[in-house]
């Protein structure tokens, strides 16, 4: 399997033996180390679980776990140690070179490396490697 687009995922089950437990709610990211940590899951009881990338397996139209004991109650735990796909949509993009857009989405290998950050620009959608010297600033929260 190639790359994975976080926003095509998000719209599929997470399974287990065919029955659907849940429904991806959120991406939760580490910058730091360019990885994907795991799904935040809206579980049929309609509790919010962890559900580490390490655990899952992605098909065609389906996110499949081997138990539902690999989704995890500590979501607070990962969220504050990450940083959230919905929480970075928006926020600028640079690098040493000046501005890049704004950020989109992620593009990931299954294993869970960041491979591109999908930025908008005025010209459209372009993809940014995560080197170096590339930074996603914070989003500003709005004034409500």
């Amino acid at each position: 399997m190639g790359p994975l687009v976080s926003g095509e995922l998000l719209s599929l089950p997470v399974r287990s033996h065919g029955i659907e437990l849940g429904r991806p709610v959120e991406l939760v990211l580490d910058l730091r180390a360019r990885r994907v940590l795991g799904f935040e899951v809206r579980c049929r009881d309609g509790i919010h679980r962890f559900l580490p990338l390490a655990a899952t397996r992605i098909r065609g139209d389906e996110i499949t776990i081997e138990s539902a004991l690999t989704m995890l109650d500590e979501l607070a735990f990962y969220r504050a140690r990450g940083r959230t796909l919905g929480s970075l949509r928006g926020a600028a993009v640079a690098n040493a070179g000046g501005a890049l857009g704004t950020f989109r989405d992620v593009v990931f290998e299954p294993g869970g490396a960041i491979h591109e950050l999908v930025v908008a620009t005025p010209g459209g959608e372009r993809r940014v490697a995560p080197s170096g010297d590339v930074r996603i600033a914070a989003r500003r929260a709005s004034a409500a």
